[in-house]
């Protein structure tokens, strides 16, 4: 897949960024974090794009890429600790163990201008796992229908693109992106993965809670301690 048809892909994450920012003062706070991310996602393909397109290093784009990391792991956690499905501890531990593969990444890389996988697979692996987490906390205690509970639509969305970047970005640490022959189209279907979460983000958007409307959660209760 080119470069233009992977931008136009990733730009269906405008979509749901819209219609957060549309709700945004109407919605609860603790999901500010979630617009937020929703935000970054186009911000960040856009800047990568124009990297590809015009004479800047290229190094930059990648030097994006893995500021994009950092801070969209960094509003997931504050997120799923606003929401009570994760204690503060927890989140300390969290952050402190993506920094320390972070900093060992560059040690191994000796550059930030290149992707780092070692980062990149250990931040999936955690939010796969809190996703996971939130999911099943889902399935187990909401009395409502699913498909009317945002958590339901965010966790399993996770679950989805996490799991599907943790495999293809795992290939590359293990070297075996030149032994498979299909590399591209498993790239291919990643990036068309990850269009359709986008769009059914808006699903989880509109189904966030107004402020009078919110649960409210016990960290001590539902979080992971």
């Amino acid at each position: 897949m080119n470069s233009d048809a992977a931008y136009i892909l990733a730009m269906s994450a405008v979509l749901p960024a819209i219609v957060g920012a549309v709700r945004y003062k109407k919605i609860d706070p603790r999901y500010h974090p979630f617009i937020y991310m929703l935000v970054l996602v186009p911000l960040v393909e856009t800047i990568v794009y124009i990297s590809l397109k015009t004479a800047i290093y290229n190094g930059f784009s990648k030097l994006c890429i893995n500021l994009y990391l950092l801070a969209s792991f960094g509003v997931f956690l504050s997120l799923v600790y606003k929401n009570g499905y994760l204690s503060r501890k927890m989140g300390l531990y969290f952050a402190g163990a993506l920094l320390l593969t972070t900093l060992v990444n560059l040690v191994i890389v000796g550059t930030p201008f290149v992707i780092l996988y070692y980062m990149l697979c250990l931040a999936d692996c955690l939010i796969l796992f809190i996703s996971i987490d939130i999911l099943s906390k889902q399935m187990m205690a909401v009395k409502t229908s699913l498909v009317k509970n945002c958590w339901f639509w965010i966790s399993s969305l996770y679950v989805v693109q996490h799991a599907y970047s943790l495999l293809l970005f795992g290939i590359f640490i293990f070297g075996l992106s030149t032994s498979i022959p299909n590399i591209k189209a498993i790239f291919t279907i990643y990036k068309v993965v990850n269009a359709a979460c986008y769009l059914l983000f808006i699903i989880a958007v509109l189904r966030i809670p107004n402020r009078k409307d919110a649960p409210v959660y016990q960290i001590s209760q539902t979080s992971l301690t």
